[in-house]
């Protein structure tokens, strides 16, 4: 495949993950505690992004690691060593890196955590950092359900799913603390939240979970960004139509944390 080929096909499959960057470049965030020209992490300064004392822009792509086949092995024909490399002569400096829980653990044995899941992020990062690049983790396809479609009401309808969710955070804070190839997690993509009174309640329930999502990580992890998106819709309770009306600014929830981004 001639370099125009792969450009194309790379285009095409993260377009969507390109409009999301462009969200990153200008966060709101909580400041970071104790600035260090020397911190070797990126985090969070002010309203932007900083990397030892500097200003730092994230430019990202996404790899979509077959996500949505909930695959339980890993993607290997998905991209390889090259695909970085090209991002990186194209002028990114990230990767927004889908992940299905799927990868990690089964339904059948829940917190029962696949070494190959693990296996394949280190491949990965050996790849990302031998070109410059940085991993951004996204939980793309939670435990309990796809989100960004409206379908993924058993990640809230189902208690033992969200307690699943923040023990494989905590899995992959407790590996990748001193990690610096890694600018931070996605708690989980695009959240459509299911309310216990009402639609707008799913803000709440939202806003509770990735709350305590970030207290799992930060027991193992200070260096990494936390990233709480905005919810994509909310629901209410007994399988309703998701609401897609909240105004824009009514869509974010925030929580307690020194190095967050949303």
């Amino acid at each position: 495949m001639d370099l125009s080929m792969k450009q194309h096909t790379l285009l095409r499959r993260s377009l969507c993950a390109l409009l999301l960057a462009g969200l990153l470049l200008f966060p709101g965030v909580g400041s970071f505690a104790g600035e260090d020209p020397e911190n070797p992490f990126v985090h969070t300064e002010g309203t932007g992004f900083v990397l030892q004392g500097e200003p730092y822009v994230i430019r990202g792509m996404a790899m979509g690691n077959g996500v949505w086949s909930n695959p339980s092995s890993a993607p290997a024909g998905d991209h390889g060593e090259d695909s970085f490399r090209e991002l990186a002569e194209l002028g990114f400096n990230s990767v927004r890196f889908y992940l299905n829980y799927a990868l990690f653990e089964s339904d059948a044995s829940p917190y029962e955590y696949r070494q190959e899941g693990f296996d394949w992020i280190d491949l990965n990062l050996s790849w990302a950092k031998a070109n410059g690049i940085r991993l951004i983790l996204n939980m793309h396809y939670p435990q309990g359900g796809y989100q960004s479609q409206g379908n993924g009401d058993k990640l809230w309808n189902v208690p033992e799913n969200r307690e699943r969710l923040k023990a494989l955070w905590g899995k992959i804070a407790e590996r990748y603390a001193d990690e610096e190839g890694i600018i931070g997690y996605g708690l989980v993509n695009e959240p459509i939240p299911v309310g216990e009174t009402d639609a707008r309640d799913g803000l709440r329930v939202w806003q509770e979970l990735a709350q305590e999502i970030a207290g799992e990580i930060r027991k193992h992890d200070r260096n990494h960004v936390i990233f709480v998106e905005k919810v994509l819709g909310v629901k209410a309770s007994g399988g309703g139509e998701t609401d897609w009306s909240l105004p824009f600014a009514e869509q974010f929830v925030t929580i307690e944390d020194e190095n967050t981004a949303y």
